[in-house]
């Protein structure tokens, strides 16, 4: 009977305060490890918009460069089939 008197809730502020800390403490865990998850996500993301666009500056120049070549060999070719016609 002594037992059941000592765990009756005579303190009850006391565990509820206890209680509502360790809530607290494990929401806020969670909370703060998304908001990490999140960010490293954000981070990452941007890393690879930014590849891609720098791949697609490089593609740009490199059609660029393409475009011209080609025009000066069809120029040669052209001359080319006048020469043999």
């Amino acid at each position: 009977m002594k037992l059941k008197k000592r765990f009756q809730f005579k303190n009850w502020k006391k565990y509820l305060f206890e209680f509502l800390s360790i809530f607290l403490a494990v929401t806020l865990a969670f909370l703060l490890d998304r908001w990490n998850d999140d960010r490293k996500d954000g981070i990452a993301e941007n890393k690879i918009l930014e590849e891609i666009y720098n791949g697609l500056e490089r593609d740009s120049l490199d059609i660029a460069n393409d475009e011209q070549y080609f025009k000066i060999a069809f120029r040669g070719i052209n001359y080319f089939n006048e020469i043999i016609d």
